[in-house]
């Protein structure tokens, strides 16, 4: 529901990008990075090119990176051989582990992986966080051994999705992966898509995998196919180290497959994974996932670190109802003696023994090529135990730790998931559209900056439901003693809506689930308009949106997500245009997100850039600029 709303909300979801943090990493902290491009030849085509790589800071001191995979796919014009493939920049150079030669056929079906430790090229990585730019991608080949296709890379937009697929006595749980990059105009201009069958019970799926090979396809309704990772021309570029998972690269020029790539990522419900092998065939929709990652840093002689990723689906109270958690453990600058026996994730705070949540890896095993090991441990809805596990790592990840027992380290390595990073403390409290002046209202949209203010990044992608949760990752914020809707929460910022039972001078306290941090006294009003900006709606009028109108004529409750049908108008709203009176032609409460209004405000008089005010009772909004045409 909530993603289907959004789809229709795009051209203000722009305009509030205020609203929304992008977290920057300077390249001394713990850092998950994407990067992708399109490398070019003028004779062999187009090539694009995806890295994933972290950069963990030990706490004592010291860095280290490590690249965890490198994935390309070419749309060749002709044969060539790659011999090898380097990123240049910073005065160093790193070539990712590839095979000796790898063969590329003209066409699209060549696809190749790798990947491997930055040893001694840390440089390297930290030039792709400061400037993707700054370093250049160059693949060379037998015939160019000077290079053959060159290109630079940008930071990639990574989504996950989920489908839990049914069909003929059995289910499944299948997640994806889609990387973007885009033009200066925002056209998508690479995309990666990824897909790992995580599980199917209900059918003995080594039998099945043994006489049939499994296919793996997103359709859109009955319109057409984006992708079918299982098509018989395609030779899937394996994933090394997780099973029954594959990577391409789909051809952004193709205008049709990139608008279907837009729909997918802005309403994901409209599509389906299909999953089929011999009789078996399995189908369920698709939905957007969370994204949680951890850098816990395990020491030890091979000085072990881990990348944990937690990718989750939630329900309408936020609670995680399925997931997949990856482990992967880089053992990449110390000896590894006689391999790893089993890494598990286990309740517990620092210096506390505490049982065991999840069972990563068990069985002896020998650190592979590059020195990674990689596990991949999927939450189905059924299993009460795995979920527990995620919730709680999601929730309370400094109560949670990670331990690894090694032949040459009997009595096993740990460390914390993530180290209780002290308690919140409140910056400054905004309303949502930060504009200068504006007042709090019951019902509007605030955002609170600060320290510590919660522990796990997230917002609404992965939640389901009518009524936004009151509860994030463990965090809540208290107004005047009533729970705010969280909309957003991270470290740094966190956006909410104030509770409409909220009013005059009240108490703001964020408490990210292991105490409470300092309050902060702000101020509600019953109305306080505050514009984000206006939109022309092509029929002489423009269509302002906003935050703090106040209630509607249909009763609003904290949280609600606004259905498109009913009675959800404001009453008391006037408008200015260019300092005169103004036909407020509509106000009402937005369908889709809480906390947000548009009023239509007809446009009259010669064209131009004109400044526009919202009054709501009593209350005057800013003041935006607006283009009559």
């Amino acid at each position: 529901m909530l993603t289907q709303l959004k789809s229709t909300m795009i051209p203000l979801l722009a305009t509030v990008a205020a609203f929304s943090q992008v977290s920057t990493f300077p390249p001394a902290q713990n850092v998950a990075v994407e990067f992708q491009g399109n490398l070019e030849s003028a004779d062999a085509g187009r090539m694009t090119f995806y890295l994933q790589a972290f950069r963990s800071q030990n706490p004592a001191g010291g860095s280290k990176a490590s690249v965890i995979g490198v994935f390309g796919q070419a749309f060749a014009q002709r044969d060539y051989v790659i011999t090898a493939i380097e990123l240049r920049g910073s005065g160093l150079t790193y070539r990712p582990g590839l095979e000796p030669r790898l063969s590329v056929r003209q066409g699209t079906g060549t696809r190749f992986a790798g990947g491997g430790p930055l040893v001694g090229a840390i440089t390297v990585l930290d030039a792709l966080v400061a400037d993707p730019s700054s370093v250049e991608v160059v693949v060379m080949t037998e015939d160019r051994p000077d290079g053959l296709l060159r290109g630079r890379l940008q930071r990639a937009a990574v989504h996950y999705f989920a489908a839990i697929t049914e069909g003929s006595g059995a289910r499944g749980y299948e997640v994806f992966l889609t990387s973007t990059t885009r033009t200066s105009e925002g056209e998508i201009d690479s995309a990666m898509i990824q897909a790992q069958l995580s599980s199917i019970r209900g059918v003995s799926l080594p039998a099945v995998r043994g006489v049939y090979p499994w296919r793996i396809a997103i359709a859109e309704g009955g319109t057409g196919t984006l992708h079918d990772f299982g098509s018989p021309s395609d030779e899937a570029a394996s994933v090394p180290g997780f099973p029954d998972t594959a990577m391409f690269g789909l051809d952004m020029r193709d205008a049709g497959r990139r608008a279907m790539l837009e729909r997918l990522l802005t309403a994901p419900r409209s599509f389906a994974a299909r999953v089929g092998a011999g009789d078996v065939q399995l189908a369920g929709v698709m939905r957007k996932m969370d994204r949680a990652v951890f850098f816990p840093r395990l020491g030890g002689p091979a000085d072990a670190t881990a990348y944990l990723e937690a990718d989750v689906l939630r329900d309408e109270s936020g609670a995680v109802t399925s997931g997949i958690l990856y482990n992967i453990t880089d053992w990449s600058t110390g000896a590894l003696r006689g391999g790893v026996r089993n890494v598990r994730l286990h309740a517990g705070g620092t210096a506390e023994e505490g049982p065991v949540l999840a069972e990563l890896q068990s069985g002896q095993r020998s650190a592979p090529v590059g020195r990674f090991l990689i596990d991949a441990f999927p939450v189905i809805p059924e299993d009460g135990a795995g979920r527990a596990a995620l919730d709680r790592m999601i929730n309370y990840p400094d109560l949670v730790y990670l331990a690894a027992v090694t032949a040459n380290e009997p009595n096993g390595l740990r460390a914390q998931v993530l180290s209780f990073p002290g308690l919140p403390e409140i910056a400054a409290v905004q309303p949502g559209t930060l504009a200068a002046g504006a007042g709090f209202a019951s019902g509007g949209l605030i955002t609170i900056f600060g320290r510590n203010l919660a522990k796990v990044t997230s917002g609404l992608d992965a939640w389901e439901g009518q009524r936004v949760p009151s509860a994030l990752n463990g965090g809540l914020v208290e107004i005047g003693g009533q729970r705010a809707a969280l909309l957003f929460v991270s470290p740094t910022q966190i956006n909410a809506q104030i509770p409409f039972e909220v009013s005059g001078e009240v108490r703001l306290a964020v408490n990210h689930g292991t105490g409470p941090g300092g309050a902060v006294t702000i101020r509600v009003a019953p109305r306080s308009p505050s514009l984000f900006s206006a939109v022309d709606s092509g029929d002489g009028s423009v269509t302002v949106y906003g935050t703090g109108f106040g209630q509607a004529a249909s009763a609003l409750a904290t949280g609600q997500l606004i259905p498109a049908a009913g009675d959800f108008r404001i009453a008391g709203v006037s408008a200015t245009l260019g300092g005169q009176p103004a036909e407020v032609m509509e106000a009402a409460a937005l369908p889709g997100l809480p906390g947000l209004y548009r009023v239509r405000v007809r446009t009259a008089g010669s064209p131009g850039v004109r400044p526009l005010a919202v009054r709501a009772g009593d209350a005057v909004s800013n003041t935006i600029s607006v283009t009559v045409r």
